[in-house]
């Protein structure tokens, strides 16, 4: 499968800064692209897109949600299993 769906409770901000992060420590380059950014690495270019969703709600807290969209129609099986477990990685915070 090239497309990954995905919600992640994240602010946008957060998200781009830990999306060049992640492009950094791997040695990838990111340019964005209108509402997308690219992502090129040795085994092709990945395209994420993010949409806003409403707020996540507990009570009196109220956490930002997006709508990740992960494209990766030139990688193998296995360079697309390396690109998202490292994405996954990169994006993980601490908690429970």
């Amino acid at each position: 499968m090239t497309r990954h769906d995905k919600v992640m409770t994240i602010s946008r901000a957060d998200f781009i800064r830990t999306l060049r992060q992640f492009c950094r420590r791997h040695g990838h380059s990111l340019a964005a692209t209108g509402p997308a950014w690219r992502i090129r690495t040795a085994h092709g270019v990945a395209e994420i897109t993010i949409h806003e969703l409403p707020a996540l709600r507990i009570a009196a807290l109220s956490l930002p949600r997006h709508a990740v969209r992960i494209d990766l129609p030139d990688f193998s099986e296995a360079a697309r299993a390396a690109f998202l477990s490292a994405f996954e990685t990169s994006f993980h915070r601490g908690g429970g």
